[in-house]
């Protein structure tokens, strides 16, 4: 019977060992001493070829270990030494044979009844081989890894590939809108990860939807899942590594045309629908590849489209404060209580149109030189709506007698000096991510070089400007709350107003705001390798890197008040809610409202006179410059050795970063700019070790110091004036500096059988000049604000065990498998507070978790597959999360647990042609905030999503 190592006859295709530094022709290979038939077919998933060959004849031979970089024929040649058997090149990959006994010029076919025995072996692209791959890369590789493969993306419904990574141990999501937008990675909150293409950083777009910027944070939602062969999860750290991540790293592989290995043309076409909005919206994508004869050249095109419709009903309380009023019941204490101060039921809308393009060429002219080229562009345009109203009140306006206290929450009340807004939102939001990547390789007898130019860009903006259309009685509503019902939306009764009713609502204001964000980044890199003949370091990497990074961050706010304030506007100003259904048609809170028709109040706007407008004061607070250079050096010894059952591995590096940071932003007082320079030097340690305890057990364990940079945002000389009753604003600090800090990993990994793996680890970090946001009051422009802004005043200590199972069930279940694994992680922060003074944190601080961290997080993933039928279903559960950290006068914050319920059904009518659908959130799970011990906080609903398509693939 002939088996075959690996086919490269998928979309799947999967890629070479992402940390190698390396032409494509020179491939890391780290094989223990095993039977000939298991080497081969562990070499065959590592290099990435096809290996074809009769497992009975070579019954009994046996492979020495291989450790260091080989092309194909070096590690064939290497394996089969001292053996009776030879390796012949096909156009298909590689078959071994019984050595001659006299040199034959054309070796024997192989016999077409051979042929078709593996395909009959082998399931093309299938779930359980691209599982099986992974768990290769897994237990071969230095550090702790998790990969992904398109095959595995493909067969699960993913809005983008974040939720695909998040099936991973140790990973979670954080979602806008329904979407994975951000990744965590072991319990580090979401800015500490870094994301790159082929190893090169991509720069990031910005927030431009609304106030709050995400800074140095990949927005997910940008990149089509069908542009990505393989994603690579870093969780610990190399010298060789780019700095800048403390939680973990993202690897993106995109396509690449000699990987593919041969020409193919695949399509895909499905319709896509959210529950909640009820249309279906188009999802296409392609990819064609092309290879030369001798496969020394060849060129991939991957593209992809696709257009959602999305709807969000939300009820949202922006803060629990403490109280200010005396009409207490007798016993309470208004010092230690506090209370909602309102609601705001908001209805939201989404049209988005996304379009990726991916582009590679490979030119390997010989085993010692490749070229490759890489070009990636990404657009995203989303039209948004939003509607609502809202229920405010003073707390010293509340009547006495009507309150209800529970514990430190004041949960029921009445008022007659209320207010009520209805409001109308719209904006055009636009992303655009650009990335140019050049590498040229070298490979010699001793020596390895890589050299790499990068070019990366990412624009936001608005082209259609965030327009706010506000109308508003004020002092004299009247209106009751109730938050007592566990587990429930609060209720709201007014007692003299009709939400229905226009002559209730007077105008108040108009709001438009234009923003533009623009990021570019050059890197320069030059790594190299060199061989040692050593017995215990089989070679020494050496690199220099270079990068330059810019943000150009501009923001312009205008208001209009005459002819809209205190004015009311006939019926033709309104139009009806555009759903009949808001929030379930719960009877807690009003389901229906006014909405402003935001074309007839701004028809007598003149936009281009706000664009044409010179900047003023609050135009330059709000922008700023960002140029950020950085130069770093490394060192890396790579361990391999075998002491007799005892084989060892690992590496042993230091890594030097220089960063020179120069902001520029406006100052409150002036329109004069003034900028800020700060310098930073960094010496970053690093250790990874492996021992193979047995053919089956190995250890892995890993050291590192490692440093994150601040957000660009909160690094920005800028001060942001909130609009709202409340006076709110947002300062940035050019003088923070990293965190940095130390963090361990170890784990004992079992891998009993094909197809399996049992793994258990714990991992701790401790982390310095964490950032915190303190908040004081300040006079500005006469007006006494609430200014928050970063700091380094914060210490975190994070730990966690990671477990996982994987497996694919014996028989007479052998059609069937699993993918289980929870995480917990414990946390520590010491925050300190507006009071304390110096760099004294053992007085004046706050003790709590660690913000946007989950204690425990489960995935668990069940499937079953055949030639023809794929079934897969997915739970990923996330427990609750400290969102906001407590302050002098506002209450913690959580997002209560959420878990989200996905499946997958594809029918394969042949090799070429497939069917499939998909659903996420299958339970219909809503996301729940709360305050103290489960008080409502906020409720987001997003619903079921759905999808139905056909794959057709076409190969050579």
């Amino acid at each position: 019977m002939i088996f075959t190592g690996l086919l490269l006859a998928s979309m799947g295709t999967t890629y070479a060992q992402t940390d190698a530094k390396l032409p494509a022709a020179a491939t890391a290979l780290n094989l223990p001493a095993q039977p000939l038939s298991d080497a081969l077919t562990h070499a065959a998933r590592q290099l990435q070829v096809s290996i074809v060959f009769d497992p009975r004849a070579l019954a009994g031979a046996t492979a020495p270990a291989l450790q260091g970089y080989f092309s194909p024929e070096q590690a064939l040649q290497k394996l089969l030494a001292n053996t009776d058997f030879i390796a012949l090149q096909r156009p298909s990959g590689w078959l071994i044979q019984t050595r001659p006994s006299l040199i034959t010029p054309v070796p024997p076919a192989v016999p077409t009844s051979t042929t078709h025995t593996v395909e009959q072996l082998l399931v093309l692209g299938s779930y359980s081989n691209n599982q099986q791959t992974a768990i290769d890369q897994k237990r071969s590789n230095i550090g702790f890894i998790e990969s992904i493969f398109a095959e595995d993306i493909a067969k699960f419904p993913a809005h983008n590939i974040a939720e695909a990574i998040q099936r991973s141990p140790g990973i979670s999501v954080v979602r806008d809108r329904g979407e994975a937008l951000f990744l965590s990675i072991r319990g580090l909150p979401t800015q500490f990860n870094r994301v790159s293409l082929n190893g090169h950083p991509l720069t990031v777009n910005e927030n431009v939807r609304n106030s709050e910027q995400y800074g140095r944070r990949f927005h997910y939602d940008t990149f089509p899942t069908e542009l990505v062969a393989g994603v690579e999860v870093r969780k610990s750290t190399r010298a060789s590594d780019e700095e800048g991540a403390i939680g973990g790293s993202v690897d993106i592989r995109p396509f690449a045309p000699l990987t593919i290995g041969e020409p193919r043309l695949s399509l895909s076409a499905s319709a896509n629908s959210a529950e909640l909005v009820g249309d279906w919206r188009p999802k296409l994508a392609a990819l064609g590849n092309w290879v030369n004869s001798d496969r020394t050249l060849g060129f991939s095109l991957a593209g992809a489209y696709n257009q959602r419709h999305l709807r969000q009903d939300r009820a949202l309380n922006f803060r629990w404060e403490h109280l200010s009023i005396n009409q207490l019941p007798t016993g309470d204490d208004r010092d230690t209580l506090v209370t909602p101060a309102g609601v705001r039921p908001t209805l939201e809308l989404e049209q988005r149109e996304r379009l990726g393009l991916s582009s590679s060429v490979q030119w390997h002219p010989s085993e010692s030189w490749q070229l490759d080229v890489h070009w990636l562009q990404l657009h995203q345009q989303i039209d948004y709506q939003e509607y609502s109203y809202s229920a405010d009140y003073d707390s010293e306006g509340l009547l006495g007698d009507a309150i209800q206290t529970r514990g430190n929450a004041l949960v029921a009340g009445s008022t007659h000096t209320g207010s009520v807004q209805i409001g109308h939102e719209s904006a055009g939001l636009e992303d655009n991510n650009r990335m140019l990547d050049i590498t040229l390789g070298w490979q010699g007898d001793d020596w390895q070089l890589s050299t790499s130019w990068v070019n990366s860009r990412a624009s936001s903006g608005n082209p259609e400007a965030v327009k706010r259309t506000r109308l508003r009685r004020v002092q004299d509503v009247s209106f009751s709350f109730d938050y007592t019902a566990n587990n429930a939306l609060p209720q709201i009764d007014y007692q003299n107003i009709d939400l229905l009713d226009l002559s209730n609502f007077p105008g108040r204001r108009l709001e438009w705001r234009s923003t533009r964000s623009t990021d570019s980044d050059n890197a320069l890199k030059l790594d190299s390798t060199r061989t040692l003949d050593h017995p215990l370091w089989h070679s020494l990497d050496i690199g220099l890197h270079w990068r330059r990074h810019s943000r150009d961050y501009w923001r312009k706010d205008r208001l209009v008040s005459g002819g809209i304030s205190g004015v009311y506007f006939p019926s033709d100003y309104f139009v009806a809610l555009p759903v009949a259904d808001f929030l379930g048609n719960t009877r807690r809170l009003p389901h229906n409202w006014l909405v402003p028709k935001a074309e007839k109040f701004w028809q007598g706007v003149d936009e281009q006179a706000f664009y044409q407008s010179p900047s003023n004061n609050e135009d330059l607070q709000n922008s700023y410059r960002i140029r950020e250079d950085s130069r770093a050096l490394y060192l890396q010894l790579n361990l391999g050795a075998d002491q007799g059952r005892w084989p060892l591995r690992g590496d042993i590096g230091l890594r030097w970063v220089a960063t020179d940071q120069q902001t520029q932003g406006g100052v409150q007082t002036t329109t004069n700019k003034q900028s800020y320079q700060q310098t930073y030097r960094q010496l970053l340690p690093a250790a990874n070790l492996v021992v193979e305890l047995d053919e089956q057990l190995l250890w892995r364990s890993a050291l590192a110091k490692v440093m994150a940079r601040p957000e660009f945002q909160d690094l920005a000389p800028r001060l942001t004036l909130n609009s709202g009753d409340i006076a709110t604003a947002t300062g940035g600090n050019p003088e923070l500096k990293p965190v940095t800090g130390w963090q361990w990993d170890s784990a004992l990994e079992h891998y009993p059988a094909e197809k399996m793996l049992l793994s258990a680890g714990i991992f701790a970090k401790k982390q310095d000049n964490f950032f915190q946001t303190s908040t004081r009051t300040q006079v500005i422009n006469g007006t006494v604000y609430e200014l928050t802004s970063p700091d380094n005043g914060a210490r975190a200590y994070i730990a966690g065990i990671e477990l996982a199972w994987q497996q694919t069930l014996p028989e007479p279940l052998q059609h069937w498998g699993v993918n289980a694994n929870y995480t917990h992680t414990w946390t520590r922060a010491s925050y300190r507070t507006a009071t304390s003074t110096g760099d004294d944190l053992s007085t004046n601080i706050t003790r709590d978790r660690l913000a946007d961290v989950a204690r425990n997080s489960v995935n668990l993933g069940i499937y079953r597959e055949t030639d023809q039928w794929h079934w897969r279903a997915h739970y990923s559960w996330r427990d609750q999360v400290l969102n906001q950290v407590a302050s002098s006068n506002l209450a913690a914050q959580n997002i209560e647990a959420f878990g989200t319920l996905d499946m997958h059904l594809s029918w394969h009518l042949n090799s070429n042609l497939s069917l499939s659908m998909d659903a996420t959130n299958l339970t219909n799970a809503a996301q729940w905030e709360s305050v103290l011990d489960g008080e409502f906080a906020g409720y987001t609903h997003y619903g079921r999503s759905f999808w139905v398509g056909v794959q057709w693939r076409l190969e050579e």
